[in-house]
């Protein structure tokens, strides 16, 4: 099932507070999906929801380590 930029977004602050804190969780997610969003829109629009899958199930499996 494809994820939703919210859900990725609501997942990289999860990872955010892991590795930086709850005080950078939010700037980090969102510099995230930004530069996510950013480079696919401009070079490679049709692998944006390809690429929002995987880096969703990467986020997972490190937050699934801790």
């Amino acid at each position: 099932m494809d994820k939703s930029i919210d859900q990725l977004s609501k997942l990289l602050v999860e990872l955010g507070k892991k590795r930086h804190g709850l005080d950078c969780a939010y700037r980090f997610s969102m510099g995230t999906i930004v530069g996510l969003v950013d480079s696919y829109i401009k070079y490679r629009p049709w692998d944006l929801q390809t690429a929002i899958n995987l880096r969703y199930s990467e986020i997972e499996k490190e937050l699934a380590e801790a």
